[in-house]
């Protein structure tokens, strides 16, 4: 309980210490006056963008599971994830796997599968920042070959995973040969979490769900980056490479709130506007703090409303979906509770 309440008050703690640094020297009523004058149609366009992008990594994560979970629950389960993931200790994807339990999938089997969901993400925004960086005009030399090399690496980590996933003994004779070099490994539970790692790769050693995969991930981010550009147009951003500005802003974005140190991702979501609108990109400052505030709350507005619905949906109280973080057993993975009214 103690270390609970202290992760909760650094969760504060850390967002108000980064509005700090960010807002002060910043003029709040120009930050304040921009918002509102913010067209209200392209606001409602970025409400609906993050929408479906929620549909469409529930569609991602129904794949990775081998169909195990229907559609409707997979999109309910998915939406809820990103509401609690608003809240300190982001509990969302402890939630999910033990949320799925109740449509018959084994609490491990889903864990694994949000596993390999976050790494995919991970490549992919590792990837696209890359990407940018080599066609931002003010990033030097060094920067953008460097950026450059990074993809690289992360795609070839990623396929090599991929590849040893289809070949589990392989695997396992390279952590031995590793533990024998480096013997402190032994004592790390790395062949349990190698096994879990494989056994959600799984649908990728295959041709359908690699595809499946990659193309439901291009999907997914490209309405991550279309919230976002419709939120350039609300407030009439001139004279800016927007696809190049979603880029750098909506990875970073991601990299910044995937660490649990602020409520309802407040001061990542500033910090990394300003550090991409306005000092690379030369965004006037007040407006790139104005883009923040205005992406952090459509976002936020969005999962705990889609969220919420999910749950009066599936009936659950936040009591059900918070203390679903049950131990797998035999029979819970062999026979599904009874599923709850959709």
């Amino acid at each position: 309980m103690r270390r609970r309440t202290l992760l909760i008050a650094i969760s504060f703690l850390g967002s108000a210490l980064i509005l700090w640094l960010v807002v002060r020297g910043v003029p709040l009523a120009d930050v304040w006056a921009g918002i509102q004058k913010a067209d209200p149609l392209w606001l409602v366009a970025s409400f609906i963008s993050i929408f479906f992008g929620l549909v469409t990594r529930a569609v991602r994560w129904r794949g990775l599971l081998d169909d195990k979970l229907a559609m409707q629950p997979s999109i309910h389960l998915t939406n809820i994830t990103f509401m609690l993931n608003q809240l300190p200790l982001r509990l969302g994807e402890v939630a999910r796997a033990g949320l799925a339990l109740r449509y018959g999938v084994p609490f491990m089997t889903a864990a694994t599968s949000i596993l390999v969901e976050r790494l995919v993400d991970v490549l992919f925004i590792v990837l696209m920042i890359a990407i940018a960086f080599t066609q931002v005009p003010s990033a030097s030399a060094q920067v953008s070959s460097g950026a450059f090399v990074l993809g690289l690496v992360a795609l070839a980590s990623f396929l090599a995973l991929v590849f040893f996933a289809s070949r589990r003994e392989l695997a396992h004779r390279f952590l031995t040969l590793g533990e024998q070099m480096l013997p402190l490994l032994k004592r790390l539970p790395l062949a349990r979490l190698l096994e879990q790692v494989i056994d959600g790769l799984q649908p990728l050693t295959h041709w359908r769900g690699f595809v499946h995969t990659t193309v439901w991930t291009f999907i997914a981010w490209g309405f991550s980056y279309a919230s976002l550009i419709t939120l350039f147009y609300a407030l009439d951003v001139q004279d800016a490479p927007y696809l190049l500005m979603c880029m750098l802003a909506v990875g970073f974005t991601a990299i910044g709130i995937a660490i649990p140190i602020s409520v309802m991702s407040l001061g990542p979501f500033q910090a990394v506007m300003l550090l991409v609108a306005h000092q690379i990109f030369g965004v006037d400052e007040a407006l790139a703090l104005t883009l923040g505030f205005l992406f952090n709350g459509v976002a936020v507005l969005s999962y705990l409303a889609w969220g919420g619905l999910s749950m009066l949906t599936l009936g659950l109280s936040f009591s059900d979906v918070l203390g679903s973080k049950p131990t797998p057993t035999p029979d819970a993975q062999a026979e599904p509770l009874a599923q709850p009214k959709i």
